[in-house]
């Protein structure tokens, strides 16, 4: 399947708050997600933060996670996503479908620009 993924390094970000469906999809990928199901989260390794996890699921279109973390994320070398291109597309073979797919956090998000360095 393919996914389509959404530019992390632009737009409004806003931390998943705890609780949240976003911040329950984050705690699977970290506890089993990236364990049983390690091709649903290319560059998600057993170091990855809970802010990196957000991140990918962002990119990756997770509708319980419509905001990028607020941080100050520089891409690993080969990394899918490209600051000037908008948006890329990856292929994998399985889709993945987490535990509480629907809802999203709740609450402001930052404007592009605020927040940059917060942690």
């Amino acid at each position: 399947r393919e996914f389509w993924y959404k530019n992390p390094f632009v737009g409004k970000c806003k931390d998943a708050e705890a609780g949240s469906a976003c911040a329950g999809q984050i705690n699977w990928v970290l506890n089993d997600g990236r364990y049983s199901h390690p091709e649903w989260f290319p560059y998600i390794t057993p170091k990855s933060t809970f802010k990196d996890v957000q991140r990918l699921l962002h990119a990756q279109g997770k509708e319980a996670c419509p905001y990028r973390p607020c941080d100050d994320f520089v891409p690993p070398q080969g990394f899918p996503l490209h600051g000037d291109e908008g948006v890329t597309t990856t292929t994998t073979t399985a889709s993945a479908t987490l535990p509480s797919e629907s809802g999203g956090d709740e609450g402001e998000a930052k404007g592009e620009g605020e927040g940059e360095g917060e942690g």
